[in-house]
């Protein structure tokens, strides 16, 4: 199966004041905790950054055309969607924070349009995907929210799994589904999920990959 990540669940909850949109060549990028200071992530580890500002993964033009599997030689992001370049990334925010970090195993036709993550205040990740017939998965990790408002609005449908975390499955309507894990704490986990199934939700986030796992 697959899966896939749609996390702007509460606009209110970006983790920086001055956020400003991600720039990318995807018409239907959606908007995040950003910050002017990214800088691209080829050639970058956070230890070149001399102040871990945020760190932007530029969108990738290829799509994904298979899931690769665990055991291919990407190092602890093997089992990853994406390009090397994605793989990458997460692995160098899994190496960065005290946090389990997670990724999507998505099937054909999905592809990365926007990336980041920041190290300070706690450390926040947020990755976005477009797929197939307009879907849309957003996720989020680490000091994404916090306070009592971060759990998004909608109807609760229950305990879902995050990769191998318990979370809880919400319908947020217009067709997005999101699930949510520890809202509010920091760390906490999203995975927002645009223009897919119920059943689909579920299976992509019960899908999602340890880093380093």
């Amino acid at each position: 199966m697959a899966a896939f990540l749609l996390a702007t669940f509460v606009a209110a909850c970006g983790a920086t004041a001055d956020a400003t949109p991600i720039r990318t060549d995807a018409a239907d990028a959606s908007t995040g905790p950003t910050d002017p200071s990214a800088t691209s992530l080829p050639g970058i580890t956070p230890t070149d950054l001399p102040d871990p500002g945020p760190t932007e993964l530029p969108p990738s033009e290829a799509p994904i055309t298979e899931a690769p599997s665990a055991s291919a030689d990407a190092g602890s992001a093997a089992a990853c969607s994406g390009t090397p370049e994605n793989r990458d990334f997460f692995a160098a925010v899994a190496d960065a924070v005290s946090w389990p970090v997670y990724c999507p195993v998505l099937p054909d036709g999905w592809f990365v349009d926007s990336g980041q993550y920041r190290l300070a205040g706690g450390a926040w990740m947020e990755v976005g995907f477009q797929g197939p017939g307009g879907a849309r998965l957003d996720l989020r990790e680490g000091a994404i929210c916090t306070g009592d408002d971060c759990a998004p609005e909608g109807t609760d449908l229950g305990a879902a799994d995050f990769g191998d975390l318990s979370g809880t499955l919400r319908d947020l309507g217009g067709g997005r589904y999101a699930v949510v894990v520890d809202p509010g704490a920091s760390p906490s986990w999203s995975l927002v999920a645009t223009g897919l199934s119920e059943a689909d939700a579920r299976s992509i986030a019960a899908e999602l990959a340890l880093v380093g796992g």
